[in-house]
């Protein structure tokens, strides 16, 4: 009877040496990156986190890559979210200041700030896939 309790058994791509992992490997950062990039495009919070979670596991990236591409869109969908509140708010009191009129609704600033979220994750992926270290 065989047993392979002792053998650990590793995912490699096609061509891989022996021993070295998959996540290690360029083919999974380049997946990851473009996950991370596209996927949110598609399938918008789950997806980016998903490429998120890929890019945290693979080692082809510095560690201030791996803050940055966490760091930025969550910065930004959070000043978002604070923007359209504020905007919201503005709106629900524009009956009582003239000037505000003119101000953007709450809906509008949270479409243009989702947009803007997504064209920037977007491109830190296409950073990312320039930035794979050897």
């Amino acid at each position: 009877m065989v047993s392979n309790v002792g053998v650990h058994n590793v995912l490699r791509s096609r061509g891989a040496t022996p021993g070295v992992r998959w996540r290690e490997t360029r083919e999974f950062a380049r997946l990851s990156a473009i996950v991370y990039g596209f996927a949110g495009i598609v399938v918008p919070v789950l997806g980016w986190l998903v490429g998120l979670t890929m890019l945290m596991t693979s080692p082809q990236w510095s560690r201030r890559e791996k803050v940055v591409a966490a760091g930025v869109p969550t910065a930004l969908t959070l000043i978002v979210a604070l923007t359209a509140a504020v905007a919201s708010a503005a709106e629900a009191r524009a009956d009582r200041l003239a000037a505000m009129v003119h101000l953007p609704s709450g809906y509008d600033v949270a479409w243009f700030g989702a947009v803007v979220v997504l064209i920037v994750t977007a491109s830190i992926g296409l950073r990312l896939m320039h930035a794979i270290r050897d």
